[in-house]
């Protein structure tokens, strides 16, 4: 430690200790809420993810006072940006999985590896490397809308 240029820690302090944990326990009240909420048959998963997003936010504004009104509104809108960029990949796959199944390519390329002659390990091996070129160049969601 000392050669690599680090200060030592601070000793351990129980008062340190329980007021980290007085200061954290609104933190730990959002996977306790999700939890006891679907577990109890208070909520089920997806308005679990509801209450716990306004948990949070009633937790970062009047709890720690660390995000303003306008802050949240920010943070939504960037997040209503990413989701419609998502919603536009996973629209265009779909599209285009429809074109690559009435066009008949699926068929096609089926042939084209029956034809092929190879063992059955031969078959999964090219199979593993055209999903690792698709993994390379698409996104997750992207590449199993159109390669299914």
């Amino acid at each position: 430690m000392l050669r690599k240029g680090e200060k030592p820690g601070t000793p351990f302090s129980l008062s340190e200790l329980l007021s980290s944990v007085r200061q954290g326990l609104w933190a730990i009240g959002a996977p306790v809420l999700i939890l006891g909420g679907i577990y109890t048959g208070l909520f089920s998963p997806t308005e679990a993810a509801g209450v716990a997003g306004i948990y949070a936010i009633f937790v970062a504004m009047v709890v720690y006072g660390e995000v303003t009104l306008v802050g949240v509104f920010d943070a939504a809108a960037r997040a209503m940006y990413l989701t419609a960029q998502i919603f536009a990949i996973v629209a265009v796959a779909g599209v285009y999985s429809w074109l690559l199944t009435v066009s008949g390519y699926a068929l096609a390329a089926t042939d084209y590896i029956n034809g092929l002659g190879l063992s059955p390990w031969a078959v999964l091996l090219t199979i593993n490397l055209l999903l690792l070129f698709v993994g390379c160049v698409l996104d997750t969601a992207s590449a199993i809308l159109v390669l299914t």
